[in-house]
């Protein structure tokens, strides 16, 4: 839980201070993670 939580807030912390290189990779990653939990 608290991986999740850490992976998160790196995520907004990188949509608040304007980078979006890895928009898609962090959208990717947060999709992997949902489908990750629902098994």
């Amino acid at each position: 839980m608290l991986l999740i939580t850490g992976m998160h807030t790196y995520v907004y912390m990188h949509r608040f201070s304007g980078v979006s290189v890895y928009t898609c990779l962090e959208v990717l990653g947060f999709w992997w993670v949902r489908a990750w939990l629902a098994v």
